[in-house]
């Protein structure tokens, strides 16, 4: 395939792309061969940019480092025209003998992401919801049956001196025994605590409570 053919593929693609993109984002191919002129096909033209336009300095930077490298692409970097800010993308267009003959560049808006952000960041300070970077206090929402249930079962595993992964059947119907005689296991929702604190189901839990 000749280098033409090449980057005619990538120009017939170029649609699809910008269909499943949205909108948003803009998506633009340059031939490396002709820098003067470069785009030689662009959708979604949000920057204003037409076919037969130059390449732009940070592309022709990027032409200079990367030509004899095998850097297939570059992510994520801040792109500017005269009212828009977009994060770019850029893959590199190889030939067989790997030189760069082209690049397709995908430039999402983000007029749309900053005004959300704005909005969410109003919103947060409308009713003080931004959390504070130090706090003297901290509390926890776990109820006192929530932790009563943590600390017996911690202490009760500590007796078998292994992770609660490595508990075996017999380990647990033990645990549940001795949570049951203390009457534990009557407080609201204590199965479902206890199954998530031993990693079986409540169904098991009740299972084991049975050999009890």
């Amino acid at each position: 395939m000749t280098d033409q053919e090449l980057l005619d593929c990538y120009a017939r693609f170029l649609p699809f792309l910008s269909k499943v993109m949205g909108e948003g984002v803009e998506i633009a191919l340059h031939d490396a061969r002709c820098m003067q002129q470069s785009l030689i096909a662009i959708e979604n033209s949000l920057s204003g940019r037409k076919v037969g336009d130059p390449i732009t300095d940070l592309a022709l930077n990027f032409y200079e480092r990367f030509n004899k490298t095998d850097k297939p692409f570059i992510l994520d970097y801040i792109g500017r025209d005269h009212n828009n800010i977009f994060l770019d993308s850029t893959y590199f267009i190889r030939n067989d003998a790997g030189e760069i003959i082209g690049f397709l560049c995908i430039n999402k808006d983000m007029k749309a992401q900053k005004k959300l952000e704005q909005a969410l960041n109003g919103l947060l300070a409308a009713f003080n919801l931004k959390q504070p970077e130090l706090s003297l206090y901290e509390e926890s929402l776990k109820s006192q049956v929530d932790r009563l249930l943590v600390e017996r079962v911690d202490q009760a595993v500590q007796k078998y001196q292994k992770g609660k992964e490595q508990l075996d059947t017999s380990d647990k119907v033990a645990i549940l025994k001795e949570l049951k005689e203390a009457g534990l296991l009557d407080m609201k929702n204590a199965v479902n605590e206890v199954a998530e604190l031993l990693h079986v189901s409540p169904p098991t839990v009740y299972r084991y409570l049975k050999q009890c």
